[in-house]
This record gives structure tokens, C-alpha cells and sequence, in this order.
């Protein structure tokens, strides 16, 4: 189901489909979970295709991959308004009952984003997940600064501190005209105080927190 609805996750060497009860048998490919009693709440079709919900989908996924692909997937479903943090919750709360795996770490991801907003990219979802197990304050995602008559969005900023982190990937400063413009942003900002700290992809988020750390506690 997650192929089906394209979220963000590694390739799979192994299929896993929840399906009715079948009586053919099941590819050696194939990792089938049945059940006879999955609601119409939890089914959808995408593209023809009869499969779980989005909702359904993440909880699985949740159960199976590491921590953060987990977020990586769950950001992209809400960014992309597949779902929304309401429809994950009713569905946490109809199967949680009956200890589906996946429910708790779910529960878990989901009530930072109810409160503080979704990270935008997957390179976000990374230095967020490290920072939501860090004891650094909590910045504002997203956060919003106008200066001249230009608005400017950052990523993570703790607007009190006037401290910002920016996260790079791999476009970033793909062109002149990018990079002009980046530096008419970063210009525009340290003329009104503002410290912005950039992350990359290949960089321990661990290790930029620590900068992060003294600049906002």
C-alpha cells in the first residue's frame, strides 16, 4: 500500500499486503497478513487498486521500518494532505484497543506535529526527530519573518532567541540566481539580528543541535 499511495519509503525486498482471506496461495515474495475484518474506514482505492487506507498504511509502516523512515513517511502523508493528524488519531483510537502494532510509536510521532507543524522535506524530518529526543527547546516550524516588505519561512526558528536552522539538500545553491537569492535572504536576516544555522543531509544532526544548543538555552 505504501508503493500504491507513494509515500517516502526505502525499497522493499519483500511485499507486504494486508488482504482478505484467499484461498489461492501467496507468492514467496509476498508477505500476506489476512483479516476479516477490516472496516471500510481503513480500505480505499487508489488508482483501481483496493488497498488500506493512508491512515492504515502508516500505522504498518510505523510497526516495520526504523523510527525515522517511519517519520519520513508520516511527514510526506501530511504534507502532501493525504491524511491529516485528526483521521490518524480516529484511527490509532479504533485499533489501538486491540494492540495493533504500530499504534503506540504512532501516537508518539504524532502529537509533536499536532502541536509544533510538520517538517517539509525529509532532510527536516531528520534533525526533527533528533530534536525531539534532545532536551533543546522546542523552535517553531515553518516560522514566518517579514523584513522590507519580503517575506522569509524558516524552517526551525526559535524567534525569542532570533535563532534559525536551515536545512540544505541537495538543490540548495543549485544555480546563480538561487544563490543570489539566498544571499539577499541571509543578508536581509543578520541585518535584523537574526543567526541562522545551516544542516545537510550527510551531516549528524546530533552534532548541529549542540551548536544549536547554547545559542537558544
Amino acid at each position: 500500500a505504501a508503493e500504491v499511495w507513494e509515500l517516502r519509503v526505502p525499497p522493499a525486498t519483500e511485499i507486504h499486503v494486508l488482504a482478505r482471506r484467499v484461498k489461492h496461495r501467496v507468492p514467496p515474495h509476498v508477505k500476506a497478513r489476512f483479516t476479516d475484518k477490516l472496516p471500510d474506514l481503513h480500505r480505499a482505492t487508489v488508482k483501481g487498486l483496493p488497498v488500506a487506507s493512508v491512515e492504515r498504511t502508516l500505522i504498518a509502516l510505523a510497526a516495520e521500518l526504523p523510527r525515522l523512515r517511519a517519520e519520513i513517511a508520516l511527514d510526506d502523508a501530511l504534507r502532501r494532505s493525504l491524511t491529516s493528524p485528526r483521521r490518524i488519531d480516529a484511527c490509532i483510537a479504533a485499533i489501538s484497543a486491540r494492540g495493533r502494532r504500530g499504534t503506540g510509536i504512532m501516537r508518539e510521532l504524532l502529537a509533536p506535529r499536532m502541536s509544533n507543524g510538520i517538517p517539509e522535506s525529509p532532510l527536516e524530518s531528520k534533525f526533527y526527530s533528533a530534536l525531539l529526543s534532545s532536551d533543546v527547546p522546542m523552535p517553531r516550524l515553518q516560522f514566518e519573518v517579514r523584513v522590507a516588505g519580503n517575506l522569509y519561512r524558516l524552517d526551525f526558528a526559535w524567534p525569542t532567541k532570533r535563532v534559525a536552522v536551515e536545512m540544505d539538500g541537495y538543490a540548495y545553491h543549485h544555480g546563480k540566481v538561487e544563490w543570489e537569492r539566498d544571499l539577499a535572504r541571509r543578508n536581509a536576516l543578520t541585518a535584523i539580528d537574526w543567526k541562522l544555522l545551516h544542516g545537510r543531509w550527510d551531516e549528524d544532526p546530533y552534532a548541529l543541535l549542540e551548536k544549536v544548543r547554547p545559542l537558544v538555552t
